[in-house]
């Protein structure tokens, strides 16, 4: 049964990118995105950019059914004023419209509040009308919108206030 139960931590790279590589491999085909043009683009990772990631800070976590990863997401602390970036939110394409998106989505932001970030930021193709539209359905608001000369896309940041933990409004440290 589907459930936010079934995500933890998780460094297991080869399974991660399987997820990264078959989840933004749609995402790639109806954009008419390749490795050649957008070659950093989760689509085309590799166990060993992933690695690097994780070495720098990034935080993967996993949805599993049974010991069969399903979906990940990715948190990383930027350092500057409680502002953390989700990203690699992946969802095998057979096991999409589960909530299995929304519950990785509400573990970063739990795990974020935990590491006492105040800000979520993520970045998505802004052609993507519909994942940005789900976003919002989730709390993001579009903050801006930039466009980069290497990339055939606008990248659309949404963001999300997150508000303090429990412990922390009642001034417990």
């Amino acid at each position: 049964m589907d459930s936010p139960e079934n995500i933890r931590h998780t460094v297991n790279t080869r399974k991660i990118v399987q997820v990264l590589n078959a989840s933004f491999g749609t995402v790639a085909e109806e954009f008419k995105f390749s490795a050649e043009k957008v070659p950093l683009f989760p689509a085309y990772a590799t166990a060993e950019s992933l690695d690097a990631k994780i070495l720098q800070g990034l935080m993967m976590y996993g949805y599993y059914e049974k010991d069969k990863l399903l979906g990940c997401v990715g948190i990383r602390n930027t350092g500057e004023d409680r502002l953390f970036i989700i990203e690699y939110l992946a969802v095998l394409p057979e096991c999409r419209h589960r909530n299995i998106g929304r519950y990785l989505v509400e573990h970063a932001l739990e795990e974020i509040c935990r590491y006492k970030g105040t800000v979520a930021l993520i970045e998505t193709v802004y052609e993507n009308a519909r994942l940005r539209k789900w976003f919002a359905a989730l709390g993001f608001r579009e903050r801006r919108v930039d466009t980069y000369p290497n990339l055939p896309f606008r990248v659309c940041i949404m963001i999300k206030n997150i508000p303090p933990a429990e412990e922390e409004r009642r001034g417990v440290p």
